[in-house]
């Protein structure tokens, strides 16, 4: 038989469109992430093949700040595709689960937006046939460095204050001490110048608490702290303040009862009363703060700069806003009270002038409050270094005011005072009464005066 020839035919066909192959991204969101950290945010994307044949997928272009793998490891093929160099199948049905990860080290601040093209053609059963490409749309959210706002070095400065406060409350309380037989001590009664000199140590060691946070120490410690200087500053506040309103007391019963030539003697211990319950009420109201809503110390966002943060002690319930406003009411009753026995003193004798000293420190002490309070209150506490420093100024003019306007004259006067107990004595002791009018006892009850005091 005869043999044919039969050539095969080839015929163009239209390419079958590509276009269900979907992707579906495991979280949409815009990640967020520091300028100039290493660290790594992950996306997931998973491209899922419905068409009836199969598809290849190959990455056309990524951005240098991206980096592809794979959920379940890198396989060779995938170490390639990741690469750049090969594509990858994707049978019917079946799907390719990826991970891009964002490295933040070289961006700078801002919202970067970026796109991931991935190339779609056919696995191979029709040659030449390409299909849509698929984009993978990426956003991220580049945040400047973490500003933490801590105290940093300035520290230092209330650490040096609280020194001198310390210093000079332990000084002087030592100096009452050792010339407690002096004239000048005795007219000022010892006892109240070792409290006055304990409650001004209270309020100046208030300032080491205050300079901590959690630059240096812990969240526990820090805690323990906010609660620790409003101890201190409350109670050393509530010891002076009584010391020197029980000082006035005594003064000015002494006076009005010699302006009428009456015999009195006031003890040390008819005046304690009222310095006791000033140091009573802080204790109960401070003890029930600290059991009830205790501060602590907690970071806070700068509203729309959430990578700015600022730390402070603050309460969260009510109760402790409540008991806050309550402790400084009963301080500033007792500031309030001291400062009428002040001005009721205003004109004592040159004998009892220590009075007078003791109203300035007092009024000095009114001005600082009147003038710190408001600024504390207009202050904005995210700038932590200024408030600080502020709160640390008033603690320590304050402090020192007190210790000045009290001690200064009656270290610089001591000798003068015991040179002049004899012609004090031998002459008739003069007083002021509320008129004004110098009015003279005898020698005998200026004696028992002196005595009294």
């Amino acid at each position: 038989g005869f043999q044919y020839w039969s050539p095969s035919y080839r015929t163009c066909f239209d390419c079958p469109t590509i276009e269900n192959v979907v992707m579906v991204r495991g979280n949409s969101d815009a990640l967020v992430g520091v300028s100039g950290q290493m660290d790594e945010m992950l996306f997931r994307t998973t491209f899922i093949n419905e068409e009836d044949f199969g598809v290849s997928l190959a990455i056309e272009s990524i951005p240098s700040f991206l980096a592809c793998s794979s959920q379940n490891g890198l396989s060779p093929e995938l170490e390639r595709f990741c690469g750049g160099t090969d594509s990858y199948k994707v049978a019917p049905g079946g799907q390719l689960n990826l991970e891009f990860a964002a490295n933040f080290g070289g961006l700078q601040p801002g919202v970067v937006q970026a796109v991931v093209v991935m190339d779609v053609s056919d696995g191979g059963d029709f040659p030449g046939c390409r299909g849509n490409g698929v984009n993978v749309d990426v956003e991220l959210q580049v945040l400047p460095t973490e500003e933490l706002n801590q105290l940093g070095n300035i520290r230092i400065v209330g650490f040096c204050l609280a020194g001198l406060i310390l210093c000079g409350a332990i000084g002087f309380g030592f100096w009452c001490l050792v010339n407690r037989q002096k004239h000048s001590v005795k007219l000022m009664q010892p006892l109240f110048l070792v409290t006055l000199c304990c409650g001004i140590f209270l309020i100046g060691s208030s300032l080491i608490p205050m300079s901590l946070d959690d630059e240096i120490v812990s969240q526990d410690v820090a805690n323990t702290a906010c609660m620790a200087y409003t101890w201190l500053l409350s109670l050393g506040f509530s010891i002076s303040y009584a010391a020197l309103y029980a000082k006035l007391k005594r003064v000015n019963t002494i006076v009005s009862n010699a302006v009428n030539f009456r015999r009195i003697q006031v003890k040390e211990r008819d005046v304690l009363g009222p310095m006791a319950l000033l140091v009573i009420a802080n204790f109960i109201v401070l003890m029930t703060w600290s059991f009830v809503d205790p501060l602590r110390y907690e970071r806070d966002s700068i509203v729309g700069q959430p990578w700015n943060t600022y730390g402070s002690c603050r309460t969260n319930d009510r109760e402790g806003q409540v008991l806050l406003w309550l402790l400084f009411a009963i301080n500033a009753l007792a500031l309030t009270t001291a400062c009428w026995e002040a001005y009721k003193a205003r004109h004592v004798s040159k004998e009892l002038s220590e009075a007078s000293r003791i109203g300035m420190a007092i009024f000095s002490w009114m001005q600082i409050g009147v003038i710190g309070f408001p600024v504390i209150l207009l202050l904005d506490q995210t700038n932590t270094v200024i408030f600080y420093f502020i709160r640390i100024c008033l603690v320590f003019f304050s402090s020192m005011s007190l210790l000045l306007w009290v001690f200064v004259p009656l270290v610089w006067k001591g000798e003068e005072g015991d040179s002049l107990i004899g012609s004090t004595r031998r002459q008739p002791a003069s007083f002021i009464n509320h008129s004004g009018i110098i009015s003279r006892t005898s020698a005998g009850e200026g004696n028992h005066l002196e005595e009294a005091k």
